[in-house]
């Protein structure tokens, strides 16, 4: 068997996680359709996804812990000047972080020269290109495995070969377009379930799904409130894909590459 995404007959000696062990996956696997050379380099994007995004940080609140059973923490710091093809600088992102805390609770950590008055109760956070490439790769990275976990061969089709190369290896030209909305709030998120004398708090983690939409194959995410939405099979879709998602407001995150040259100068 080749591997789903580089194409090679490369070995096959690990589990790969579809959606990674950090948010709660124990069980949503693929066996022998992900080489051990694509997923080591997976891991380092979803280390960026849960280190430096939104996602990252729904993780942090909601306390999930790692693997290792180690806390979750998130750094929203953004460096001062710009590195690679991607910017991922920007002066109006605030220099913060969370970390959970064993007692449930979150802590934050703002600059020194900062109190936390100086916010008046938000934050702000950019997603800079950076930050939609990684997201992007993520997103498209899970979609692909989704499909593959019922359809192995559809997975492998020419639908799909945009998205597996980009999810692998990125792109020097152009950002995958990702789409977002907002749902519910974090009371929403936890259930309590009574048993005898006992009673369990239940946290939704994340949940997924593959939506089709005349030609458009289209997988959301949610973590947290947040919602997101990659087209897997076109980089461009049309404006129908919002119907999917009605009546929540589908928006369109995406930086064009005049934007990105612009940026970096």
């Amino acid at each position: 068997m080749l591997c789903l995404f580089c194409n090679l007959s490369n070995q096959f000696n690990t589990i790969e996680h579809i959606i990674p062990e950090s948010l709660g996956n124990n069980d949503l696997i693929l066996r022998k359709e992900v080489c051990d050379s694509c997923q080591k380099h997976f891991s380092h994007v979803e280390n960026y996804v849960l280190s430096k995004t939104p996602i990252g940080f729904w993780r942090t609140i909601l306390g999930i812990k790692s693997k290792h059973h180690k806390l979750p923490k998130i750094d929203f710091a953004k460096p001062t000047k710009n590195k690679g093809r991607f910017p991922d600088s920007h002066a109006a992102n605030d220099n913060i972080s969370f970390e959970s805390q064993e007692d449930f609770s979150t802590a934050i950590f703002i600059p020194d020269d900062k109190t936390i008055s100086d916010y008046k109760g938000r934050f702000k956070y950019v997603l800079t290109p950076r930050v939609l490439n990684e997201l992007g790769r993520f997103l498209g990275k899970i979609g692909v495995e989704l499909i593959c976990l019922h359809d192995a061969q559809m997975a492998r089709s020419g639908l799909f070969d945009e998205i597996r190369k980009y999810a692998r290896y990125g792109s020097l030209k152009e950002i995958w377009p990702i789409f977002h909305f907002s749902r519910g709030s974090i009371e929403d998120l936890i259930s309590y379930d009574a048993s005898g004398n006992e009673v369990k708090e239940k946290v939704n983690c994340y949940s997924y799904s593959i939506n089709q939409i005349s030609s458009y194959t289209i997988l959301r995410l949610t973590v947290g409130t947040d919602n997101w939405c990659i087209c897997l099979n076109d980089m461009f879709p049309t404006p129908e894909i919002r119907n999917l998602f009605l009546p929540h407001n589908l928006n369109l995150i995406w930086y064009f590459e005049r934007r990105m040259a612009s940026r970096t100068r």
